[in-house]
C-alpha cells in the first residue's frame, strides 16, 4: 500500500506501524511505552515527521490537519530544522550521561569521606597520632 492510498490519518498510522514492524517497534523508536502507541488514534504532530522518516508514510497522510499537502510541498527546510533540534537533543542527552557519571563519582567520594569522618570520631586518639605523630 502506498501512503497516497491511505485516505484517513488512522489508516496512515496503521500503515506506518506495520512498516515500522509493529507497535512495540514504534514505541522502542520513540522511547515510550508500547501502551501509549497502542492508544494513538492519530500520531502526535511532532512524531509525524519522525514516523515519516522511519516508515516513508507521509506526514501529510499521518496528520493532514497539521501538515496540509501545500505546506509539505513548500517547506523542504523543515526537515533540516527538525534534524538540528534532534541533534541538540542528542547532545543534551550525552551531557546528561556525563553529568550522571560525575554525580556517581562524587557520591562515592562523599561516602568515602563520611566513613573516614565516622572512623575518626570513633577513635580520636588514633587520628591524633596519625596526623600529629608522637607530638599529639
Amino acid at each position: 500500500m502506498d501512503w497516497t492510498e491511505c485516505g484517513m490519518p488512522e489508516e496512515a498510522l496503521a500503515e506506518a506501524v506495520r512498516r515500522a514492524g509493529g507497535i512495540v517497534a514504534v514505541a522502542r523508536h520513540f522511547n515510550i511505552d508500547h501502551a501509549v502507541v497502542a492508544r494513538w488514534k492519530v500520531v502526535p504532530a511532532p512524531g509525524a515527521i519522525e514516523l515519516e522518516r522511519l516508515t516513508g508514510v507521509s506526514r501529510h497522510a499521518l496528520r493532514p490537519d497539521v501538515f496540509p499537502l501545500s505546506a509539505v510541498l513548500e517547506a523542504p527546510d523543515f526537515d533540516d530544522q527538525w534534524t538540528e533540534a534532534r541533534t541538540e537533543t542528542d547532545r543534551l542527552k550525552a551531557a546528561i550521561v556525563v553529568l550522571k557519571a560525575k554525580v556517581a563519582d562524587l557520591t562515592a567520594e562523599n561516602a568515602r569521606l563520611t566513613a573516614k569522618i565516622a572512623e575518626t570520631q570513633r577513635a580520636p586518639d588514633k587520628f591524633a597520632l596519625s596526623v600529629w605523630g608522637p607530638f599529639g
